[in-house]
């Protein structure tokens, strides 16, 4: 029997690309949104053929009875980070994630769950700047900001398991969708020749191309026996500046400027500019010992397939 799936989060680009593969599966989906559910079928049609429900992520209700009807929890819930990090940003981006978290653990708490996956979201940003280090789920996290908020968060998530749920830690990279997220800004810059590295061009960008995050939740889904963290990324992370050179063939145009000072995107963006600066090199040991074969596991072929 095909699984029946909750997602909190579910309008967002993660959301979608998950909702349009469930759904060509045969999955039954159920999103939970703060949005007016009329204005989001209208935006997005594929909806419809979703059920729906209103809630208040930071209040118990009755929306947390939705979970005895299904097997599968995805938590993709939170706020962007793409903002100028003031106090108050921090804060809300904080919030959105946890308060969100503890509300789904709570409901898994007066349940039996036995045979019950949660699958909460997290980030390579949970590994903080390590520089030429190759990461694997066992690495420590780092010490940044996004770095201690994903640590809280991931540990939030992995209570359910005191409940006995199963839970999986999705550590996502920089999703390649010309949907929405990072590519679309970066081809917007590359198309008015900017398409230039950041900083030294020698941070380790970790991604992965929208089908494969897809195959990857199905993967986790279906293999019961995969738990804990899990890296979700391409197996062949890139550097900044190969990330911008392929860009740059993508769109056929030269970059003006051989690169951006990190103190340049420092003034632009604030603490932000962390996100660009920092290296990640994370690897997908947990899928691929498991058996996940990779579609498009280069930058090449992956930018190749969504031109």
């Amino acid at each position: 029997m095909p699984p029946s799936i909750l997602m909190t989060g579910g309008t967002g680009l993660v959301g979608n690309i998950l909702l349009s593969h469930f759904l060509k599966k045969g999955y039954r989906v159920t999103i939970l949104t703060r949005q007016p559910i009329p204005r989001l079928v209208y935006f997005n049609p594929l909806l419809q053929y979703a059920t729906l429900i209103q809630y208040n992520p930071t209040r118990p209700g009755i929306w947390q009875d939705a979970i005895a009807d299904n097997n599968v929890i995805i938590n993709l819930a939170g706020a962007s980070i793409f903002r100028y990090w003031t106090p108050l940003a921090k804060a809300e981006i904080s919030k959105s994630r946890l308060t969100v978290t503890s509300r789904l653990v709570e409901a898994l708490a007066f349940r039996e769950n036995t045979g019950r996956s949660l699958l909460s979201i997290s980030g390579t940003g949970y590994y903080g700047d390590r520089g030429e280090a190759v990461l694997s789920e066992q690495e420590p996290a780092g010490r940044d900001f996004l770095a201690r908020l994903a640590e809280k968060w991931e540990s939030l998530a992995m209570a359910a398991a005191k409940f006995k749920a199963r839970v999986v830690i999705c550590r996502i990279g920089n999703v390649l969708s010309l949907k929405g997220g990072m590519l679309p800004r970066l081809i917007t810059l590359a198309k008015i020749n900017l398409g230039c590295r950041w900083g030294s061009g020698r941070q380790w960008m970790s991604w992965i191309h929208e089908e494969d995050l897809a195959e990857a939740f199905s993967f986790l889904i279906e293999n019961t026996g995969v738990n804990g963290p899990v890296n979700i990324t391409s197996p062949e992370p890139v550097r900044n500046s190969e990330m911008m050179r392929q860009l740059c063939r993508y769109v056929q145009q030269a970059p003006f400027l051989p690169g951006l000072p990190a103190w340049m995107l420092k003034i632009a963006a604030g603490e932000l500019a962390s996100v660009f600066l920092s290296s990640q090199r994370a690897i997908p040991l947990k899928l691929q010992a498991s058996g996940f074969s990779f579609r498009y596991p280069t930058i090449k072929e992956a930018l190749k397939s969504l031109s």
